[in-house]
């Protein structure tokens, strides 16, 4: 198979795996989220930031330093082992003697004990990566995929049954240990390579001088994006926490899996026409428009019908979850806006442009964080909401420059859509009002089929392009099956 079709291959599988993930983790996290409370889930949420800023310690970013090396032989595989499975023993220590503390900072004492356990993860988790590098070096990716797959769907139903037997807290660290090992055992099992305790100084230093960037880089990365989690439970409690984790978590895999499918897609698309500003930018605004058109109305709708989501798939326990999942539904229905605008920038190689504005972002968000904070949760998610439309500008900012895109002609590719995702909204919630007293199953079933009957009806009258050209490829699908 040539190297072409290795990658595109290899496309596929990872695709494949990202989705499967997203509908798997789902699936597990609806379960136990049935047979847990709300407070273990905000503990979990809490301790996994923790294990996962240490598992990056014992990384280091070696895994990356591997596949961007030319040439590797067992010296620098078990160099890297070795210093993983050293740096891994030495953070489980660190996190043994200092979970007191942490578990004090919190006012958690059970975090002490769940933080030790928690973090028997790392080493199974730093060296199964290390043999993951090695089979995506190796362009290997449905090994990957089976890898993945197959211990994460025996640790869910190990999880389940922990759950079940009044586990707590503990079903869902059970789960992730089984996954990890499980992924371990599996990747080592089919592995030829050998993994020795040996250590060469020389092979160290050079990987590290690659490395040591991509750890700064990655450990900045997850604090960022774990700071509400971190300040949370500090200010609040861990059930507020809990509420807020899982509040986050359904549009989180939705646009996680979008972002996958469609947008990041999109990169080497741009690179290829970074040549053609003009034929570039005409693309970007395509695009787009027509993820508005698809993704809009996803997000919209599950705020629209975000308690009758949480009653279905968790129960009424975890009812409060919908006010944040409203939240959550608007921040991350902008982010393909920005993540398509840097994208486009990126493909024009003006990463340096993309670091500065990725810089004043988080500048941002962290001023955005403190101010709020002190004021109550509800200033904390407008405040996301704040931070979110401040990104999207900023992210739309420097293509007024180097695209010629102006922030008017971004507006016009938004706004039409943002009305008619309004108008579905208010479709939605009026059905709901009007048949408050029917079952509350087949009303939300009836809510469904208005939104869906709302948005094109608002498509069609707004002549909204997309909806054209979608039951154009319709009616292409059904005459070539004809």
């Amino acid at each position: 198979m040539s190297v072409t079709n290795k990658v595109t291959n290899g496309i596929k599988w990872q695709m494949l795996e990202r989705i499967l993930t997203a509908v798997v983790q789902f699936v597990i996290s609806v379960v136990l989220a049935r047979l847990v409370l709300p407070d273990e889930y905000g503990i979990i949420s809490l301790v996994t930031v923790f294990v996962t800023l240490a598992d990056l310690l014992v990384t280091s970013g070696f895994g990356t330093a591997l596949i961007q090396k030319k040439n590797i032989d067992d010296s620098d595989v078990n160099t890297v082992f070795t210093f993983s499975t050293i740096v891994a023993i030495g953070v489980w220590l660190l996190l043994f003697f200092t979970s007191p503390f942490v578990a004090d900072f919190y006012g958690i004492p059970v975090i002490t004990t769940v933080l030790r356990v928690y973090a028997l993860i790392i080493w199974p988790s730093a060296i199964g990566g290390l043999l993951r590098s090695l089979y995506m070096r190796e362009l290997k990716f449905k090994a990957l995929f089976l890898v993945s797959a197959i211990p994460m769907v025996v640790s869910g139903v190990v999880g389940v049954v922990v759950a079940l037997y009044g586990g707590g807290v503990y079903a869902l660290v059970i789960q992730n240990l089984v996954n990890a090992y499980g992924a371990l055992i599996l990747v080592w099992c089919i592995s030829k390579r050998k993994l020795r305790l040996r250590y060469c100084k020389e092979r160290i230093a050079e990987l590290w001088k690659y490395s040591w960037k991509l750890l700064i880089a990655n450990i900045a990365d997850v604090a960022y994006k774990n700071i509400y989690t971190l300040c949370i439970p500090k200010f609040y409690n861990d059930r507020v926490l809990g509420f807020y984790s899982y509040g986050r978590q359904i549009p989180n895999v939705i646009f996680g899996t979008f972002n996958s499918a469609m947008v990041a897609s999109m990169f080497p698309v741009f690179a290829r026409k970074q040549e053609d500003i003009s034929d570039l930018k005409g693309c970007l605004r395509k695009t787009i428009r027509s993820c508005n058109f698809f993704y809009f109305p996803i997000m919209i709708g599950i705020t629209a019908l975000a308690r009758s989501i949480i009653i279905i798939l968790l129960g009424k326990e975890w009812i409060e979850s919908a006010w944040y999942l409203q939240f959550f539904c608007i921040v991350y229905g902008l982010h393909h806006i920005q993540n398509l605008n840097f994208q486009a920038i990126s493909a024009c190689g003006k990463s340096d442009v993309f670091l500065k504005y990725e810089m004043m972002k988080k500048i941002v968000g962290i001023v955005i964080l403190a101010v709020t904070l002190p004021l109550g949760i509800e200033w904390v998610m407008w405040g996301q909401v704040a931070n979110i439309t401040i990104a999207v500008l900023m992210n739309i900012y420097p293509n007024k420059k180097w695209l010629q895109y102006k922030l008017g002609e971004q507006i016009r590719d938004i706004v039409p859509y943002v009305i008619i995702v309004m108008f579905m909204f208010l479709a939605v919630k009026g059905c709901g009002i009007l048949l408050e007293n029917m079952n509350f199953y087949l009303c939300t079933v009836l809510q469904v089929l208005v939104g869906i009957m709302s948005y094109m009806l608002a498509a069609w009258i707004f002549r909204i392009e997309e909806l054209k050209e979608t039951w154009n490829i319709i009616k292409s699908k059904i005459k070539n099956r004809d």
